[in-house]
């Protein structure tokens, strides 16, 4: 298995506030964090760093402590993102500077997941596949069949997420479990770039090369197309060798 991992601030942002953690809980096992956070001014770059922070830690004590395995994985994902949610939420009570912030989120023990806003989760096999769900407006109006996938693309209120980390006192979250049996590859990104390449272009460049150049590549070609957004990609091969 090899992991890699990568963030850019774009062509447009002046600071990245998306941040990422990958953390190794034991020969076949990683946590593996991806958060964009909203805010204002630094508020949304502390809240996504703190939630990674929070969020690993919590999973690392977890697996020392207990181990984590398919029959707990689920609580202690959902158990973390709930600590790092109330965190970030009573932070914001007592420094008015981070009022409004909060973050998206995107959490794996190697194969369970589980998830709140718009950063997503993919996986290849014989194909592309999106495994989580966006908590969105746009996904929103595409699950009521206002709009169609074309249109959704280029919505005008395609940044706007209904679900965040830090945003309420209680957060909830989806949670998905998958076999490995199938999987070659998996990915992790924030908006900055699915909303600039499609998912595609994603699974022909991680077919193509080896995780590193991946990365690379597809953060390169995000700023090609735009770049108007933060961009921050996981991307884990299990037929790779870790180096």
């Amino acid at each position: 298995m090899r992991i890699a991992t990568g963030t850019n601030i774009g062509k447009v942002r002046e600071i990245n506030e998306d941040s990422f953690k990958s953390v190794k809980l034991d020969e076949n096992s990683y946590c593996l964090v991806i958060a964009d956070g909203m805010g204002g001014h630094k508020a949304g770059q502390i809240a996504s760093a703190t939630a990674c922070t929070v969020i690993t830690d919590y999973v690392k004590e977890i697996a020392l402590r207990d181990n984590i395995s398919n029959s707990n994985a689920k609580e202690c994902l959902e158990n973390a993102i709930s600590i790092a949610n109330k965190k970030l939420y009573s932070d914001q009570l007592i420094d008015d500077s981070l009022s409004g912030m909060g973050t998206t989120i995107v959490a794996a023990i190697t194969v369970h997941v589980c998830n709140a806003g718009d950063s997503r989760l993919y996986v290849i096999d014989s194909e592309i596949r999106q495994i989580t769900k966006d908590h969105s407006f746009v996904q929103d109006l595409l699950d009521k069949g206002l709009i169609t996938g074309e249109e959704a693309v280029t919505h005008p209120n395609k940044n706007i997420i209904t679900r965040a980390v830090g945003t309420e006192l209680n957060i909830s979250t989806d949670y998905f479990s998958l076999s490995r049996d199938n999987i070659n590859k998996l990915i992790m990104c924030t908006d900055g770039l699915t909303n600039f390449v499609n998912d595609s272009e994603i699974e022909r460049i991680l077919n193509e090369n080896n995780a590193d150049d991946a990365n690379k590549i597809l953060i390169d070609l995000a700023n090609k197309n735009g770049g108007r957004d933060n961009i921050t990609v996981i991307n884990v091969d299990f037929n790779e060798v870790e180096i």
